[in-house]
């Protein structure tokens, strides 16, 4: 009785200890997704196959032209597992998915698809994606250093950086003609007049 309770408080153990370590979509499936099958089935919708987006959960819950690429607590009824199982994912010519990358997907559908996201989440960016500028928080950057700071404001500093590196420098700065006739030239398309140069020029 002893031994038979013993054998099965270690069944319990090694189940919590599985569902415990089943993989998480975030932590280890969506970089396999990133190294082997977002070329194809990711942001860029001008080259994505059969509009399967493979970023994110919610993404490959709504699936593509097929339907649902997935259908969770169902390994066998998984397109995308059927798909991956008969080599059909990643194409033939594509780098292959590794024994232990399969191993990770069939662990991760088989534990019911786990996500850190809400299924119904919009597509979630990657940490590559996620680091594009546009997607930064604005932060002030500090002012780079310049031999020459006289006369200039600070996003002039990030100019005159690069020009300073390549042993340049700003041209001289215009006369209050030179001015006046850039300004018509490019607003009107006429030259100044020269009431109009003898007005700029007088006015402090």
């Amino acid at each position: 009785m002893i031994r038979t309770l013993a054998m099965f408080a270690v069944v319990i153990a090694t189940a919590d200890v599985m569902a415990t370590d089943a993989p998480i979509f975030e932590d280890q499936v969506q970089k396999v997704f990133a190294a082997k099958c977002t070329t194809c089935h990711g942001a860029d919708r001008a080259k994505r196959k059969a509009e399967l987006d493979l970023r994110s959960i919610g993404a490959i819950l709504r699936g593509g032209e097929s339907g649902p690429a997935i259908v969770v607590g169902k390994l066998g009824d998984s397109l995308l597992w059927q798909k991956i199982a008969d080599g059909e994912m990643p194409p033939e010519g594509s780098e292959p998915l590794t024994d232990d990358e399969k191993q990770i997907i069939k662990s991760w559908l088989d534990a019911g698809a786990k996500s850190k996201s809400p299924q119904n989440a919009a597509v979630d960016l990657t940490d590559a994606e996620r680091n594009f500028w546009a997607f930064r928080e604005l932060k002030r950057p500090e002012l780079p250093a310049v031999k020459n700071d006289s006369d200039i404001t600070p996003l002039d500093r990030f100019v005159l950086v690069g020009l300073e590196a390549q042993g340049l420098s700003f041209a001289p700065i215009a006369d209050g003609r030179t001015l006046i006739r850039r300004v018509t030239l490019d607003l009107t398309g006429l030259p100044p007049t020269r009431a109009e140069i003898d007005n700029f020029i007088n006015d402090d």
